[in-house]
């Protein structure tokens, strides 16, 4: 897992913050998806959290995608 992210048992999150991987979800899904709507909408979050939470979200999609629709 990234170093800015860990899980504590809500599924992957940021350590700065309670921003999970499933919190990016809906946006991703979103047909307008840019990374300025997010930072404008968390703006707790930099734009390395947010790479981080792609990234994971990329890695483990299928595992992610599953949990969320569930």
């Amino acid at each position: 897992m990234h170093p800015l992210m860990y899980d504590r048992g809500r599924g992957p999150e940021l350590r700065s913050c309670r921003i999970t991987v499933y919190d990016l979800i809906p946006y991703l899904l979103a047909p307008d998806y840019r990374d300025e709507t997010v930072l404008e909408a968390w703006r707790i979050v930099t734009r390395a959290e947010l790479e981080a939470l792609k990234q994971y979200i990329a890695e483990h999609r299928d595992e992610v995608m599953a949990e969320y629709w569930r």
